[in-house]
């Protein structure tokens, strides 16, 4: 069990009685207080953030600031900016929101990744609100194939169930025939020939790969369609 140092025992107590505001805001409120004495310098820029704040939030930093050999104002982080402001505002806001412009796979790896690193405590909660957000901008690109396949491999890479459920659905119900003629082994397009052969890999030994999970659900389809319009 860790304590506070004493330390930061006072500025403790001011981020109590200003609670209320930090929790509705959704930007750095945190640097308005004058609680910025840390730095986390990020593969492409710097943040200020608050020393007590990360040490509430991340076991990592609990144990990195009581260890006496360590007394750095400033973390070095394999992660980019964005990502790490993102995560930041959300441990200190539960402010969430997934733009489209990240809305892509090495982004919302570093997002997890970051979070694992660390040990923060958001981190399903974290998950379930990027999943959601994902699956609502599927649906609205629902029209758009590319955005599936990208969307499947996303989710299958980064263990998002639901996701993948969905994006299995919109291949087998609206794309499957074109989606099977894309993506094979004997198609001449390099890009597309490559890509198959990542979705025909199993995601583990025992596992059916996602094209054999495609075939299989368009199958069943066919079959309780049969069903019902006998």
């Amino acid at each position: 069990m860790y304590f506070l140092p004493v330390s930061l025992y006072s500025r403790l107590l001011q981020f109590k009685l200003q609670n209320k505001e930090l929790k509705g805001a959704s930007s750095f409120v945190f640097l308005r207080f004058g609680c910025s004495d840390y730095k986390l310098i990020c593969v492409d820029g710097e943040l200020a953030t608050s020393k007590y704040l990360l040490f509430l939030s991340s076991p990592h930093f609990r144990r990195r600031f009581h260890d006496e050999d360590n007394q750095s104002s400033e973390c070095h982080l394999e992660f980019m900016c964005a990502a790490v402001k993102q995560i930041l505002i959300f441990v200190y806001t539960e402010a969430f929101t997934l733009d489209t412009i990240h809305i892509n796979y090495p982004y919302i790896r570093q997002l997890i990744a970051f979070g694992k690193y660390f040990h923060f405590t958001y981190l399903v909660d974290l998950k379930n609100r990027i999943e959601t957000q994902l699956c609502a901008h599927l649906y609205n690109h629902i029209s758009e194939p590319k955005i599936i396949v990208d969307f499947l491999l996303l989710a299958s890479n980064l263990d998002f169930p639901q996701l993948k459920r969905h994006c299995i659905s919109g291949i087998v119900s609206q794309y499957y025939l074109a989606f099977k003629r894309k993506y094979n082994f004997n198609t001449e397009n390099f890009n597309d020939r490559e890509m198959f052969n990542v979705l025909n890999r199993g995601e583990s030994i025992f596992s059916p790969s996602l094209i054999q999970k495609i075939d299989i659900n368009y199958k069943l389809t066919k079959k309780i369609n049969i069903v019902y319009n006998y």
